[in-house]
């Protein structure tokens, strides 16, 4: 069990002006001069390595991780970005209403019952269009833009895990924040999950399952990103293996959406906080979900590394029209077309008069046809043949009413065959067979 007291840094720096991170400490030789003091304000720091330390009145020996600490001083600089009276002071002034400084020295963050876009402030930026900033110098991972504008209330949030994120998620830190939803007060550390407290997550969601009485934050360095090529489905990895508890083997922690564009910024390295209600264990293969469906639940930062201080948030680009789920509409039943009614028989056609042209299979010439009087000359083309004589036309026949077709003919029964002129061959050994004599009758009937 880990020792809680006190307030943490993530870096310090040497006498040198070199920085100096945590897990420096316990490295022999250390790689640092002393002395340390606070990289963003002169007050001293004090590097401590892990060690065991007995509880007061007995019992286990608690477990002490290595860490920075003030040496002397009870807080920071006064303008100090790891104060947390200046810090809790920045975030009120910036949060619209949404983040109150109590008496006691906490900051209270109420939490919309609808952080939708109704609580985006009005910007001049076009749903339909993408920002226009782009992400600058990914090798030293800084975000130069800070459009669209995050909604208050996340942003409010963000500020607050980013002064979390200075201090080393330290225990007295985060008792300076809680969040209040729908009237109810919750400790910030049953709203908000960081690296340290993935495993709270995941009992959190298999215990509450997809009834959580209020939204949950959750926050991680994004491992691996991309979109993958099955299902089309965007992920982010933020925790890969992390111990489980009380037998459960070990686990993912994943942000998914079927939404690319809201997961395209997010590249390794970088800072992400989620806001949201659509969380899922998987066991098949343990991963704790949760499904982004709206721009104003992510957001992400980077590190600048000359300060060693966060950069300013954004939250990917909003939905289009065409991307935005769309409720089911009824499906109406499309009328069928008549199908055309087609006959096994062909058609029987119409009895035409004698002599009409239907009657002859010659196609009526296209040229017309010479004189009588030059039929037959010598003028005629070899490879023409000559006309005929013309024949006076017969009288013009009045047509007859066709008549029904009538059922098919019967077919006729084949004729029998005459008889043999000679008698077939009877073996000797059978005088009287009945085939001869069958013979003569039939040819003494016939004749």
């Amino acid at each position: 069990m880990a020792d809680d007291n006190g307030f943490r840094m993530t870096e310090a720096e040497d006498d040198n002006g070199f920085p100096v991170t945590v897990d420096m400490i316990d490295q022999d030789p250390r790689p640092f001069v002393k002395p340390l003091k606070c990289r963003h304000c002169p007050r001293p720091v004090s590097a401590v390595r892990s060690h065991s330390k007995a509880r007061p009145g007995g019992g286990p020996a608690s477990w002490v991780h290595a860490h920075l600490r003030l040496n002397g001083y009870p807080d920071h600089g006064p303008q100090c970005p790891l104060n947390p009276l200046w810090a809790i002071e920045q975030i009120a002034r910036g949060s619209e209403g949404l983040a109150i400084a109590d008496p006691d020295g906490s900051l209270r963050l109420v939490l919309p019952d609808d952080s939708g876009p109704g609580q985006v402030p009005p910007t001049d930026v076009d749903p339909a269009e993408p920002p226009t900033d782009v992400l600058d110098d990914l090798t030293a991972l800084r975000i130069t833009t800070i459009r669209p504008v995050l909604p208050p209330a996340l942003n409010s949030a963000v500020r607050i895990v980013q002064f979390l994120q200075l201090n080393a998620f330290a225990a007295p830190a985060l008792r300076l924040f809680n969040v209040d939803y729908r009237g109810t007060r919750i400790a910030w550390r049953r709203f908000c999950y960081g690296p340290p407290a993935y495993t709270k997550l995941l009992q959190r969601v298999v215990n509450s399952g997809s009834a959580l009485p209020h939204p949950v934050a959750v926050y991680g360095t994004v491992i691996r990103a991309g979109v993958a090529k099955r299902t089309g489905k965007a992920y982010a990895v933020l925790a890969s293996q992390t111990p489980g508890a009380n037998g459960q083997p070990p686990f993912d922690v994943l942000l998914y959406s079927l939404h690319p564009s809201l997961l395209a910024p997010l590249k390794p390295g970088m800072h992400v906080l989620a806001i949201g209600e659509r969380w899922k264990y998987r066991t098949d293969r343990p991963e704790v979900q949760f499904w982004a469906t709206a721009h104003w639940q992510l957001a992400y930062w980077a590190t600048d590394q000359a300060t060693g201080l966060p950069a300013e948030p954004a939250c990917p680009p909003p939905l289009t029209a065409s991307a935005r789920p769309r409720a089911p509409q009824p499906r109406r039943p499309t009328p069928r077309a008549a199908r055309p009614t087609t006959s096994s028989t062909p058609p029987t056609p119409a009895p035409q008069p004698e002599g009409s042209l239907a009657e002859t299979a010659v196609p009526t010439p296209t040229v017309p046809a010479p004189a009588p009087e030059t039929a037959g000359t010598a003028d005629t083309p070899p490879d023409v043949p000559a006309p005929e004589p013309a024949v006076a036309p017969d009288p013009p026949v009045s047509p007859s009413t066709p008549k029904p077709a009538g059922p098919p003919p019967k077919p006729t029964d084949p004729p029998i065959p005459p008889p043999p002129l000679y008698p077939p061959h009877v073996r000797s050994d059978q005088p009287g067979s009945p085939g001869v004599r069958d013979w003569l009758r039939r040819f003494r009937k016939d004749s």
